[in-house]
C-alpha cells in the first residue's frame, strides 16, 4: 500500500473548498486486466495538523496530530479523474494550525485480501494542488 501525501496550508484552506482539486488515476494494462471488473480502487484522504491552542487538548498522544476528518472515495480501476477535498470547507481548521491531507489509493479488497497497487507519489502546499490536476500512475505491485 502506497500512500500519496499532500500537504495543506491551513491559510488557504478556503481556497481549497472552492476550487476542487482533481486526481487522474490511471492504470496500467496489467493492473485494470488484474482488477476490473472484479474489483474496485479506494482514494481515501486523512485530514489532521498540528495543534494550536484550541485543540492541543484534541492531539493523539503517539503522533502529537489532531484528527479533523476523512473522505473516501470508491472508483472502478480504469483511467479517470476525480474531484477531491469536498470535506476540507467543513473541517474545524481553528483546531491546527496547519491541515495536512494524506492520500492512499488502494484495491477495495473485496475480491482480493491484499493491496494489489503500487501508485506514484503526490506532495505539496494546498496552493500548489488547488484548481489543478495531479497524475497517478498505478501498476500492480511488482510490475
Amino acid at each position: 500500500m502506497l500512500r500519496l501525501a499532500l500537504t495543506l496550508a491551513c491559510i488557504a484552506a478556503p481556497a481549497f473548498a472552492e476550487t476542487p482539486t482533481l486526481l487522474e488515476l490511471h492504470f496500467s494494462a496489467a493492473a485494470r486486466a488484474k482488477i476490473y471488473p472484479a474489483e474496485t480502487v479506494t482514494v481515501a484522504l486523512w485530514y489532521e495538523g498540528e495543534p494550536s491552542p484550541a485543540g492541543a487538548a484534541l492531539a493523539s498522544e503517539e503522533m502529537g496530530l489532531v484528527w479533523l476528518g476523512s473522505e473516501d472515495y470508491e472508483v472502478m480501476a480504469r483511467d479517470q479523474s476525480i474531484r477531491v477535498g469536498g470535506l476540507l470547507a467543513s473541517l474545524p481548521l481553528d483546531l491546527v494550525t496547519g491541515a495536512m491531507a494524506t492520500v492512499n489509493v488502494y484495491t477495495a479488497r473485496r475480491a482480493f485480501e491484499d493491496n494489489l497497487l503500487d501508485c506514484t507519489l503526490v506532495s505539496g502546499t494546498l496552493a500548489e494542488f488547488a484548481g489543478r490536476s495531479h497524475r497517478i500512475d498505478c501498476k500492480l505491485i511488482g510490475e
